[in-house]
């Protein structure tokens, strides 16, 4: 079975500042963060050796805290099965990882990473 790992970061891209940066490998997600008017969405990204030439999307949204950014992000985030965000305290930021079972007998399913 292989599995699929959908990872969405949210963080602030200057202390006290209202704009706020969101990554996402979820095309889903992606086209949602897009539909918004305050989205800016960066292009042309150089993809690192990590992602093995996986798709990522980057956006810059505006929040008046960081509360409200969180808030609306795992509102979306739970809308489409994935976990919340969670602080992650090495890189002073949220993120979110979750994993997809896809088999060919039932389709695929979202299983959160616990």
């Amino acid at each position: 079975m292989k599995q699929i790992e959908y990872e969405h970061y949210l963080f602030q891209w200057k202390r006290g500042s209202i704009n706020y940066g969101v990554f996402t490998t979820c095309p889903k997600i992606a086209k949602i963060l897009r539909r918004r008017k305050d989205s800016v969405e960066f292009k042309d990204i150089t993809f690192p050796l990590k992602f093995k030439g996986n798709r990522f999307w980057l956006f810059t949204l505006t929040y008046s805290t960081y509360q409200s950014a969180r808030k609306s992000i795992n509102r979306l985030l739970d809308k489409h099965s994935y976990r919340r965000l969670e602080y992650n305290r090495v890189n002073d930021e949220y993120q979110s990882i979750s994993y997809t079972n896809c088999t060919l007998k039932n389709g695929s399913e979202v299983a959160n990473a616990s």
